[in-house]
C-alpha cells in the first residue's frame, strides 16, 4: 500500500494509569482448532503501547482452568496483546495461538492450533561473524523479552528457543559486545535463521567545522511507520501501526579519527551500485553528546547522506556532519505538580531532501526520563526533525488519581499535540489537568453495546493522516471509554467485519460522543450470461482507480486508508449466489473513483464504476 505524504503528526499520546484498585477482570478462553477448551494453558497479556524495545507498561500471566477459561486483572481501556500456549505433550510440543488484541469486557477466545515448543534453532551464516562470538539470541514477544544463549555445536551455531506464538516474534542476534548483528522474524516452528554476510559500512563523522567527532554512536533504525489492517481468519479489523524500534540496532562507535567501520548484515554492498542493493531501507543514525543527530543510508529510491539525497558514485562510505545540539525540552506536570521518573519517547520524522526538489520522510525515535521537576530533554534531536510525537507511559500502580480531577469510568488516554519545537525558554509544557474529557460510546450494527470493538483515534489537526499517530483504544463491556485529549479536532474510527464508522469531533465542545457502526455500503447486481441465465460464483475486481484532486483532511485520508486496505479483501470475498445475485460491500473513498469488472470462469463484464447502487442485470461474456 502506497504511503501518503504527511504534513503533520498527532503530537502525542500520554497514557496515564489508574490506581491498582481500578483494575477489572479481563476474561477469556483458550480453545484448540476444533473449539475444544484447553485446560492448563499458559496465557500472557501484555500492554506495550510504545513499541517492542520499550518495557511493557503492564504484563500479566494466567493459567486456564478445566473449562479453558482464564482471568487477569487488567487496566480498563488498555489494549493488551495476548497469546496462549497449551501444555506440552510427551515430545515437548505445545499448541500455540496467534497474538491477538484484547481488553476488559471483550471476552477473547484464543485459538491454539499451531504446533510449537522448545526447539533447537540453527543460525546459519554466523560462521562469517566468528570474530564477534559468543552470540546471544534475544526474542521479543508482544513486548516481553525471552533470551537464549547461542552455542557452538559441531561447528554450527544453535540456540534453544521456547514455544513461540504465531506471528509477532522479533528475533535479534547480538555479539559479545552487545552490538546487533541481525534482526528477523521467527516463526513458531522455525528451526533455521539465516544471517546475511557482513558488509562493511564506513562512516566518517565530523562536526560543523569538519573536525572528527570521536565516540559518535552508529545506530541502524527500522523505518516502518504505517497503518495496517489485520484479516486473521478473514476478519476485518484495525491493528496498531508498526513502531520504529526505539533504541535501534547499535552497530558501533567512531574512533578518535571520526571513522566508524561498522558492518551490516546485508546480501550486497550497501554503498555499491543501486541495482545490486536489496529493496530495503538502510537507515543509519549517528549521534554524539552535545550534538544533533545526522542520518545516512539507502532506500529504494536513492543513497542518503546528511539527510539529503547523495550522488550515486563509487565510494567507500558516507560523510556525516553533526551540528551543535539545539536541545528540545519539555516538562510534564499534573495540575502544576511535576511528574518525575516518567519515561518519555519522542517519535518524529526526518525530512529527506531530493535533488529534484522532492522530499520524503524517515522515522525515528528517542527516549528520556523526567527529572524531579518533571523536565526532560532531547539533546540529539536532529535539526530537520518534524511532526514530533511525544508519548509518555506512567507505571500502572504508581500514580494516584489527580486530586483536582474526578475519577473516570475507564482508563484515561491523554494526547498532546506539539505545533513547534521546544527551544530554549520555549519549552513544551504538558499539564494533565488542562485536557478535555470526552466519553465515547460505540454501538454495533444492531445497536448493541459494541463489546469487543476497537476504537482508533487520531488528531484531526494534521492536513493528512499519519499512520504512526493512530492509537487504539478498548471500550469497556458497555462500549464506553473516557478519553482526555487537548481541545481541537479529532477523528475516531471503529470497524467490524461487516461495517465501520468514522467521525470527526471537537474535544472542547463534545463531552459525549456516540458512534454507531453502519454496514458497509453495498453494490448489488445480478450476474447473467449472454442467454440471460444466472451465473454463480462471479466476483468483482478493480481494474483502474483515478484520484480526485481537491483539498485533503484527516477524515478523508483515514477513509482513503481504510478503502485501500480493506476493499481488496471485501471485494475478494464477494461471490454471486445460485441466482447470480452478488452484493459487494466496500469503503467509500470520496477522494477517488474506482472502476472494475465482474468476472467468472473466463467471462467478464464491461467496465463499471464501483458505486453503492443496485445495477440490475450485468452480462458477462
Amino acid at each position: 500500500m502506497r504511503l501518503l505524504a504527511v504534513a503533520s503528526l498527532v503530537a502525542g499520546l500520554l497514557a496515564v494509569a489508574v490506581p491498582a484498585q481500578a483494575r477489572k477482570p479481563l476474561l477469556g478462553t483458550v480453545v484448540d482448532g476444533g473449539g475444544k477448551p484447553i485446560a492448563g494453558a499458559a496465557v500472557e497479556c501484555v500492554f506495550a503501547p510504545d513499541g517492542p524495545d520499550l518495557l511493557p507498561v503492564d504484563a500479566l500471566t494466567a493459567t486456564t482452568d478445566a473449562r479453558g477459561r482464564f482471568r487477569v486483572d487488567a487496566l480498563p481501556g488498555a489494549l493488551y496483546q495476548c497469546w496462549a500456549a497449551g501444555p506440552a505433550d510427551a515430545d515437548g510440543v505445545q499448541l500455540v495461538s496467534a497474538i491477538a488484541p484484547a481488553a476488559v469486557g471483550q471476552l477473547p477466545a484464543l485459538v491454539a492450533k499451531t504446533k510449537s515448543g522448545t526447539s533447537a534453532v540453527t543460525l546459519r551464516g554466523l560462521d562469517a561473524w566468528q570474530d564477534r562470538a559468543p552470540f546471544t539470541l534475544r526474542c521479543l514477544v508482544a513486548g516481553r523479552q525471552l533470551a537464549a544463549k547461542v552455542e557452538v555445536v559441531d561447528g554450527g551455531f544453535v540456540a534453544s528457543v521456547g514455544a513461540r506464538p504465531l506471528g509477532g516474534v522479533e528475533a535479534e542476534v547480538r555479539d559479545r559486545d552487545g552490538l546487533t548483528v541481525v534482526r528477523s522474524r521467527l516463526a513458531p516452528r522455525a528451526t533455521r535463521l539465516t544471517v546475511p554476510p557482513p558488509q562493511p559500512a564506513r562512516l566518517r563523522v565530523v562536526d560543523d567545522k569538519g573536525q572528527p567527532v570521536a565516540g559518535a554512536r552508529v545506530v541502524r533504525v527500522r523505518d516502518r511507520a504505517r497503518i495496517s489492517v489485520a484479516a486473521p481468519d478473514r476478519q476485518i479489523g484495525l491493528t496498531a501501526p508498526d513502531e520504529v524500534h526505539s533504541g535501534g540496532a547499535f552497530l558501533g562507535t567512531a574512533g578518535n579519527d571520526g571513522i566508524a567501520n561498522v558492518r551490516i548484515a546485508w546480501a550486497h554492498d550497501p554503498f555499491g551500485p543501486k541495482a545490486k542493493v536489496e529493496l530495503e531501507s538502510l537507515c543509519l543514525r549517528v549521534d554524539a553528546p552535545g550534538r544533533g543527530a545526522s542520518y545516512g543510508g539507502r532506500d529504494y529510491q536513492s543513497l542518503v547522506e546528511n539527510g539529503k539525497e547523495a550522488e550515486e558514485k563509487e565510494r567507500d562510505g558516507l560523510l556525516l556532519s553533526l551540528p551543535v545540539a539545539k536541545p528540545w525540552r519539555g516538562r510534564l506536570v499534573d495540575g502544576g505538580k511535576p511528574l518525575a521518573g516518567v519515561g518519555v519517547v519522542a517519535k518524529f520524522e526526518v525530512a529527506i531532501e531530493g535533488q529534484q526538489g522532492w522530499t520524503r520522510e524517515w522515522h525515528d525515535q528517542m527516549r528520556a526520563v523526567t527529572d524531579a521537576d518533571g523536565r526532560f530533554r532531547f539533546d540529539a534531536m536532529p535539526a530537520n526533525a518534524k511532526n514530533i510525537d511525544l508519548a509518555y507511559a506512567i507505571g500502572a500502580d504508581r500514580l494516584p488519581p489527580p486530586a483536582t480531577a474526578a475519577p473516570l469510568a475507564a482508563r484515561p488516554v491523554f494526547a498532546h499535540p506539539i505545533a513547534a519545537r521546544g527551544d530554549g525558554d520555549d519549552d513544551v509544557l504538558v499539564d494533565v489537568t488542562a485536557l478535555a474529557t470526552v466519553e465515547l460510546t460505540v454501538r454495533d450494527e444492531g445497536g448493541g453495546m459494541g463489546r469487543g470493538l476497537q476504537l482508533g483515534i487520531i488528531s484531526g489537526e494534521c492536513e493528512s493522516a499519519d499512520r504512526s499517530s493512530l492509537r487504539l483504544l478498548a471500550p469497556d463491556a458497555s462500549g464506553r471509554i473516557a478519553v482526555k485529549v487537548p481541545p481541537g479536532n479529532w477523528v475516531v474510527v471503529a470497524c467490524t467485519e461487516s461495517g465501520y464508522v468514522a467521525k470527526e469531533f471537537d474535544a472542547a465542545t463534545t463531552p459525549t460522543l456516540e458512534l454507531k457502526v453502519e454496514p458497509f455500503p453495498t453494490m448489488r447486481a445480478r450476474i447473467v450470461d449472454t442467454d440471460g441465465k444466472p451465473v454463480a460464483g462471479a466476483g468483482f475486481r478493480v481494474s483502474a482507480q483515478q484520484w480526485v484532486a481537491g483539498e485533503s483532511d484527516t477524515l478523508v485520508d483515514i477513509l482513503r486508508d481504510l478503502a485501500m486496505a480493506w476493499n481488496d479483501e471485501l471485494l475478494r470475498r464477494a461471490r454471486s449466489d445460485a441466482d447470480g445475485v452478488v452484493r459487494v460491500g466496500f469503503v467509500v473513498d470520496s477522494g477517488s473513483h474506482a472502476t472494475g469488472t465482474f468476472y467468472a470462469r473466463g467471462m467478464s463484464s464491461a467496465a463499471l464504476e464501483l458505486v453503492a447502487e443496485d445495477l440490475g442485470d450485468v452480462v458477462v461474456q
